[in-house]
């Protein structure tokens, strides 16, 4: 009996072993399934790990980019305005600029814990370390530069703004393309893993189907319960995964957006330019119709800074409008962050077709006030925004602040190398050998081209009469307008003969309330005006004045502008004074008061210069008086110098007013007959011996002269020839009169 109930079947033993090969395999699958389980979580871990580090990546060679232009641009400023706080800027961004660097280029860092690709090596090693060493190196050379030294010329600052726009910025952006091409294969990875897995539990699933649960199925319901409950559970986790690549996905292309808008960002110029750029790039992504930009005052009052779209034509005026927004609502969402779910109905903005409006507050700033960006969708578009267009809007409000405040520093730095531009120009009028006209007409050209004037004019006041010329003028200025402001007038009228008088410049912000001002000018329009004195030359004033048709105060670079203008002036007309007296001086004969032989050297070739060119006759008298050397002797040379002054007096009584008079030195002298013939010869010595009987009658009666006449063109056209021959014709008189005195004794 015990042998026959021990003994087992041939049968049963099959159904052993089959039941003992169906467990082998179902804990041999299970196995399998949980090491694949281990094996998969551990390699998912590890590549979600990797795409933060290539997010992280990602990041930081973007925020590259932006420290670089912002290096270059605290460089500038520094430059530009000498403020310590600049300098501390450019040291916070050099320090995180290189910081990240360091990291970038370090395959230890921690950022590439999905491999450090020999194609981002060899670009970080080759090409980004020596441009990066190369502007960071620049930057110190910036920062240890003592800061009155600094100019924005100077070669390392324009390096850095050079660097930031060109090469250096083209790395970068390589190596933004390096590294979003790192995510995309990190996440292509991930998606590849997440299906392989998804694709191997399927496997082996359909495998347990097939050979383990389907033998076992009687046996086994719950286990084949457990196991299709961890198949849902194993296909949950994978859609979270593919929900997950596809929201990193979404973030990658939000984040090359950006990038791309940060880029073009860089080349705008004004605001218009700024709000342009963020409408053409995301209202595809946003499906917006317009984009507005709106500031509001301190009373509330929204104006609209720019509006870009095909938005219809009372779109501008109505955003103007308070009673079309609701401003409660605006300075709420100015205060408290972005509002998206505006209602329409209570807006104004229905009847237009406009449907959704996203109001988003740009960053704080106090100096400009609360600035709102606006994008509407129409009617028939989705109403809801969804998490990526408003972290679109909202990056983008950061970037239009960030953008606006950089063309605001440009269009300042610009203004200012304008003013010294202009500066420069100005003062180097001063070295130029000029009229003291020309120059103050020249200064008032300069400063007109960068102080937004409507209408200048130098101002020329003489013997109570002042005269106008009009140095600028507007394309859109009124002729009638030009007329009143260019007209003469007397000293009885407006501010003018007061400021000359007073010698301080005059800036007025609203003429019509000045007591003196002129009815016809008010009446033109003209609001601000100024009077600026730029010096005084001999009886002339000089003074520049300059008006605005609009409510434009005079700034404090404005009157500093025309104040050098001014200075410039007044030391072209104190430099022109000096040369005046001591050209005057160099030409003139202390004693008789007369020209001298370098002014009759300079008026002889004048005048044959003129006589030649007009085929004009003149002549050339030399005299030489007779007895001053007795008179020395006798009276002594006091009564010497009296005989040469009273006969240079007569010859200047008894000739013409047009006929010039010299003394060559000592008892010499000479004429200078403009439009005299030959046939003049008699009565030029008639002339001269008048002249000799005049001076005899004043206490001189030995005194006498003996002259003689060359005359142009019958004795030559040559200075050299006429002088010499009218001194052999007054030698042949003077010993005509030896003669004569000889035969007489």
């Amino acid at each position: 009996m015990k042998g026959a109930a021990l003994a087992i079947t041939p049968t049963q033993l099959s159904g052993t072993r089959t039941s003992l090969r169906l467990r082998r395999a179902y804990i041999s699958t299970l196995i399998v399934l949980a090491l694949l389980s281990i094996a998969s979580n551990l390699l998912m871990s590890i590549q979600v790990q990797a795409t933060r580090s290539t997010a992280t990546l990602v990041n930081i060679a973007g925020r590259q980019r932006m420290l670089a232009v912002r290096i270059a641009s605290d460089a500038q400023i520094a430059a530009t305005t000498h403020d310590p706080r600049s300098t501390d800027d450019l040291r916070q961004s050099l320090q995180l600029f290189e910081s990240n660097h360091q990291r970038l280029a370090n395959p230890a860092s921690g950022l590439y814990t999905s491999g450090y690709e020999p194609d981002v090596q060899s670009f970080y090693t080759r090409t980004l370390d020596p441009l990066v060493v190369g502007f960071t190196a620049t930057a110190q050379r910036v920062l240890t530069t003592p800061l009155a030294d600094l100019r924005p010329g100077r070669p390392d600052v324009t390096f850095l703004a050079e660097q930031s726009r060109g090469p250096l910025l083209s790395a970068l952006d390589h190596a933004v393309m390096l590294d979003t091409h790192r995510s995309d294969t990190v996440i292509a990875r991930v998606q590849a893993l997440s299906w392989m897995r998804v694709s191997l539990v399927l496997g082996l699933l359909a495998t347990l189907g097939v050979f383990v649960f389907r033998p076992l199925e009687r046996r086994n319901r719950v286990l084949l319960a457990d196991l299709t409950q961890e198949r849902n559970a194993v296909q949950a986790q994978a859609h979270q995964l593919a929900q997950l690549a596809q929201e990193a996905n979404l973030g990658r292309q939000d984040a090359v957006v950006l990038a791309e808008l940060t880029r073009n960002l860089g080349e705008a110029k004004q605001l218009s330019d700024i709000t342009g750029t963020i409408h053409a790039l995301l209202s595809p992504l946003l499906g917006s119709t317009w984009l507005a930009l709106l500031r509001l005052d301190e009373t509330a009052q929204p104006s609209l800074l720019s509006l870009h779209g095909p938005s219809p034509a009372n779109v501008w005026p109505l955003l103007e409008r308070q009673a079309s927004l609701n401003t409660e609502t605006l300075l709420h969402t100015a205060s408290r962050g972005p509002d998206y779910g505006t209602d329409i109905r209570t807006t104004g903005l229905l009847p237009l077709g406009v449907g959704a409006l996203a109001v988003v507050p740009l960053p704080d700033k106090p100096a400009r006030g609360p600035v709102l960006l606006l994008a509407a969708r129409t009617a028939d578009a989705p109403q809801l925004w969804t998490a990526s267009q408003r972290r679109l809007l909202e990056a983008a409000a950061r970037a239009t602040c960030d953008a606006w405040e950089r063309v605001t520093l440009l269009d300042e730095l610009r203004r200012s190398a304008d003013y010294s531009q202009a500066l420069l120009q100005v003062s180097a009028l001063s070295d130029t050998p000029r009229s003291p006209e020309d120059v103050a007409h020249e200064a008032a050209i300069i400063v007109t081209q960068v102080t937004d004037l409507d209408w200048a004019g130098l101002v020329v006041l003489r013997r109570g009469t002042g005269r106008v010329l009009t140095a600028y003028q507007h394309p859109d200025l009124p002729s009638t307008t030009l007329a009143r402001l260019t007209r003469d007038f007397t000293d009885e009228e407006g501010l003018i003969w007061e400021v000359a008088q007073r010698g301080q410049p005059q800036f007025v912000d609203d003429y019509s309330q000045q007591l003196h001002a002129r009815p016809e000018l008010v009446a033109a329009g003209i609001h601000a005006a100024t009077w600026v004195p730029l010096g005084t030359f001999e009886d002339t004033h000089y003074l520049l004045i300059a008006t605005r048709l609009n409510h434009q105060p005079w700034a404090a670079a404005n009157r500093e502008l025309l104040a050098a203008a001014a200075r410039t002036v007044s030391l072209a007309l104190t430099r022109a004074s000096h040369l005046h007296a001591l050209e005057a001086a160099a030409l003139l004969d202390p004693l008789t008061s007369l020209p001298n032989r370098r002014a009759f050297q300079r008026d002889l070739d004048a005048l044959l210069s003129q006589a030649e060119r007009h085929r004009q006759a003149f002549a050339v008298v030399m005299i030489d008086m007779d007895g001053l050397k007795t008179v020395n002797d006798r009276d002594g040379h006091e009564a010497g110098d009296v005989l040469l002054r009273a006969f240079a007096e007569s010859l200047r009584v008894h000739f013409r007013a047009e006929d010039q008079v010299y003394r060559l030195g000592g008892d010499e002298y000479a004429l200078l007959l403009p439009q005299t013939a030959v046939q003049a010869q008699d009565e030029i010595g008639r002339r001269v011996q008048r002249a000799v009987v005049h001076t005899q009658q004043q206490g001189f009666p030995h005194a006498a002269a003996s002259g003689g006449v060359a005359f142009a063109p019958y004795d030559g056209w040559h200075a050299q020839t006429l002088v010499s021959v009218a001194d052999d014709r007054m030698y042949q008189e003077k010993a005509q009169h030896r003669t004569a005195r000889g035969i007489s004794s």
